[in-house]
C-alpha cells in the first residue's frame, strides 16, 4: 500500500537523479530500508531521520515541512487483517487520517466505541472463572 511519504520520497530521489544506494548513503540508513518506505511497508517516524531525509533531498522549508506531515500522516494509517474488510478498512483509514478535524463530541463517540471494542476483546480472550 503506497503512502505519501514513500510517493513523495520516491519522487524526489528520482528527480534528483539518485540511487537507493546513493541516497541511504546521503541519509545514513540501508536502501532495502528506503525501497520499504517508498513502497509503504515501512513509515519513518524519527524526526531527525526525516530531517536526513528532506536535506539530502534539498527540500525547501516548506517541502520539508509537507514531507514530515506526510510521515505523520502515514503513522496514523491502521492496516486490519484482510478479514475485516475493505469497507471497514477504508472507513478506519479514513477516520485515522482526519482525527485532527473531528469535534470533541465525535472523539469521545470514537473513544468509547474504542473502550467497548477493547472491553469485548479481552472478554473473548479471557477464559471464564
Amino acid at each position: 500500500m503506497q503512502t505519501k511519504v514513500g510517493t513523495e520520497l520516491k519522487r524526489k530521489r528520482l528527480e534528483a537523479k539518485l540511487s537507493l544506494r546513493e541516497m541511504a548513503k546521503l541519509a545514513h540508513c540501508t536502501a532495502p530500508y528506503l525501497w520499504r518506505i517508498e513502497q509503504g511497508i515501512s513509515t519513518p517516524a524519527d524526526y531527525i531521520f526525516l530531517k536526513k531525509l528532506t536535506d539530502a533531498l534539498s527540500m525547501t522549508e516548506n517541502e520539508a515541512a509537507q514531507f514530515i506531515l506526510y510521515a505523520q500522516d502515514s503513522q496514523r494509517t491502521i492496516k486490519m487483517p484482510v478479514d475485516v474488510g475493505m469497507t471497514h478498512l477504508k472507513t478506519i483509514n479514513q477516520v485515522a487520517a482526519n482525527i485532527t478535524k473531528l469535534g470533541d463530541e465525535d472523539l469521545v463517540a470514537i473513544e468509547q466505541i474504542l473502550i467497548n471494542a477493547c472491553k469485548n476483546w479481552k472478554d473473548k480472550k479471557m477464559p471464564a472463572s
